[in-house]
C-alpha cells in the first residue's frame, strides 16, 4: 500500500484523496490540525469515502522520526505523496535515502508558472521549490507549463490541475436547483446578467478591481460569495460605484452550489494565485470564466469558455464587457451544460501513467 500524507483536507482535494484510495491503493493521511480557510471542514469529511488517519505536525526531533519509521514499517510503500516543500516531505526524502528500503517520493505541490517567475507567496518556498526537487522522485504540478519548467531544471515534472470530480459536481448542482430557484427569485435576478465572485475577502483577491471594471449597466449585477476582513472596504467601495453589487456573505453545500447556477460569469480576478479550483466548479456549472493571468486555473480557459486577462481594472473591464455580450440575460434558473474541456478521471489516469 503507498501512502498519501496531505496537510489537511480541503473540497478541492477530496476527489484525488477518494480517488488514491479507490484505485491506487493509497492510504490517506492528514495533519490533526486545522485552521480555517474559508469552509466547512466538518462537511468535506462527511465526503471523504476513505479512513482519514491523522498525524501530529512533525517536528525535527526523535519522536517524529519514530512516528514516520513506524507508519512507514506498517504500510512499506512504493510510492509517498507527500504535500508542497513540506517538513513532511524533508522527513520522506531523508527515510528513502538514507533508510533500508528504498520508496519513491513525490511531491504534490500548487506552484503556478506566475509564482515560479517572480510572483511567489514567500522567499522561503522560492528557495526550497530550488533545492528540494533535486531530492525527489517527482513532483505533480497544476499546469504543463509548470512541468514544464520542472522537467527543465530537474528533469523531473508531472501534470494534474486542481480539478474536482465533475460527477459529484453535477449531482450537488442538480441537488441544489430548488435552492437556486427560490434565491433567483428572492434577489429579483430574471433579466439579469449575473457577475459571480466566490472566495476569500482579502486584499489579494481583487474585488475592489472587479467592482470598479463592472459596466456601468443597470441590467448588470455582481454576486459576491465569501467572507473576511476586506468586507466593509469593499461594500463601501459598492456603493459608492453606483453599481449593483450583491454581498451573500459565506455560503456552503447546496447554497454554494446554488449560487453557480445564479451566475453567468465567473471572475477571479487574483493578483497571487497558486490555482483557483472554483474555476473549475464554475466551468462545470456551465459559467463562462474571466481569470486573471496570475491565477494557474487560467490552464482551464479556452476560447470557447472564456478569457484571461491582466488583474487591472482596464484589462477586466474589457474582457468583463465582451463576455457579457455574448451572454443573453436569463429568464429562469436552469442546470446548463458542463464547459470543462476535460475530465477529472481522464487527467488524473495520464498524471499517474507518466509518475
Amino acid at each position: 500500500m503507498n501512502l498519501f500524507f496531505g496537510i489537511q483536507i480541503a473540497p478541492y482535494r477530496i476527489d484525488l484523496c477518494n480517488t488514491l484510495a479507490r484505485e491506487y491503493d493509497y492510504a490517506i493521511f492528514h495533519l490533526d490540525r486545522t485552521v480555517d480557510l474559508g469552509f466547512d471542514q466538518s462537511r468535506v469529511e462527511g465526503l471523504a469515502q476513505f479512513e482519514d488517519h491523522r498525524y501530529p505536525k512533525p517536528g525535527w526531533g526523535p519522536r517524529t522520526y519514530r512516528r514516520f519509521r513506524s507508519l512507514l514499517r506498517q504500510y512499506r510503500p512504493e510510492t509517498v505523496l507527500v504535500s508542497e516543500f513540506s517538513l513532511t516531505t524533508l522527513w520522506m526524502i531523508l527515510f528513502s535515502r538514507l533508510g533500508r528500503r528504498r520508496f519513491r517520493v513525490v511531491s504534490v505541490c500548487d506552484d503556478s508558472i506566475d509564482m515560479i517567475t517572480g510572483n511567489d507567496f514567500s522567499f522561503r518556498h522560492r528557495l526550497a521549490r530550488r533545492i528540494v526537487p533535486l531530492f525527489l522522485d517527482n513532483l505533480i504540478v497544476p499546469s504543463e507549463e509548470t512541468a514544464a519548467w520542472y522537467r527543465r531544471h530537474f528533469g523531473k515534472g508531472v501534470s494534474f490541475p486542481i480539478i474536482a470530480d465533475e460527477v459529484r459536481l453535477r449531482a450537488d448542482l442538480e441537488k441544489a436547483l430548488p435552492v437556486a430557484e427560490d434565491l433567483f427569485s428572492s434577489l429579483g435576478l430574471a433579466g439579469r446578467k449575473v457577475v459571480l465572485f466566490v472566495g476569500r475577502l482579502i486584499p489579494l483577491k481583487n474585488v475592489d478591481l472587479l467592482i470598479r471594471a463592472l459596466p456601468d449597466d443597470p441590467s448588470v449585477t455582481l454576486l459576491v460569495v465569501g467572507s473576511g476582513p476586506c468586507r466593509e472596504e469593499w461594500e463601501a467601495l459598492a456603493r459608492q460605484s453606483g453599481r449593483d453589487v450583491r454581498f451573500l456573505g459565506q455560503r456552503g453545500g447546496p447554497d454554494l452550489s446554488a449560487v453557480f447556477l445564479l451566475g453567468d460569469v465567473l471572475v477571479l480576478p487574483s493578483r497571487v494565485e497558486a490555482f483557483g479550483a472554483v474555476v473549475n466548479e464554475a466551468l462545470v456549472a456551465g459559467l463562462s470564466v474571466l481569470v486573471s493571468s496570475r491565477a494557474g486555473a487560467r490552464v482551464l480557459v479556452d476560447s470557447e469558455n472564456g478569457m484571461v486577462a491582466d488583474p487591472s481594472v482596464e484589462s477586466l473591464a474589457s474582457a468583463l464587457a465582451e463576455l457579457l455580450a455574448r451572454i443573453p440575460a436569463r429568464t429562469q434558473v436552469e442546470l446548463r451544460g458542463d464547459k470543462m474541456p476535460y475530465t477529472f478521471h481522464d487527467r488524473l489516469e495520464e498524471a499517474f501513467s507518466s509518475l
